[in-house]
């Protein structure tokens, strides 16, 4: 069926490496697939890392609070909505606006991070630990 179909197409997208993917905690993102036993790949940009270089004594993170600060489109009801298990209509609508704001926060804070001559860090050390932290993060769940 084309329902699964674009399933497998999703799935083959989210582990290829040669495709580039931006978006908001993706530890959590892959844990979550990684309980699918999907693997993510080709990760590029993590706007929730991204915001702790430039800010680590900030104690909020969310993709809500940094689209209200750095974008001025606050999210309200997305805070409500915890992880993928709100993948049920209304929260799959929220999680699609989000999804729009992804690429221009990742600019706004790509910038700052080269104001801050934090980039290099940025890509070399913080985007690569990601793929280190996330496995380790669910043995840590899974154990405790």
């Amino acid at each position: 069926t084309h329902r699964q179909t674009a399933m497998v197409e999703s799935i083959a997208w989210l582990a290829s490496a040669d495709a580039p993917k931006f978006g908001h905690d993706l530890k959590r993102l892959m844990r979550w697939l990684q309980g699918r036993n999907i693997d993510l790949q080709g990760v590029a940009g993590d706007t929730m890392v991204a915001a702790h270089l430039i800010n680590p004594a900030r104690t909020s993170q969310t993709l809500s609070d940094l689209s209200d600060e750095w974008l001025q489109r606050p999210l309200g009801a997305l805070a409500a909505l915890r992880d993928a298990a709100d993948l049920e209509p209304p929260g799959i609508a929220l999680w699609a606006s989000a999804g729009t704001l992804i690429a221009p926060l990742h600019e706004r804070l790509l910038d700052a991070l080269r104001e801050r001559r934090l980039e290099e860090l940025y890509r070399t050390v913080e985007l690569p630990l990601i793929d280190v932290l996330a496995p380790l993060l669910t043995s840590i769940t899974l154990r405790g």
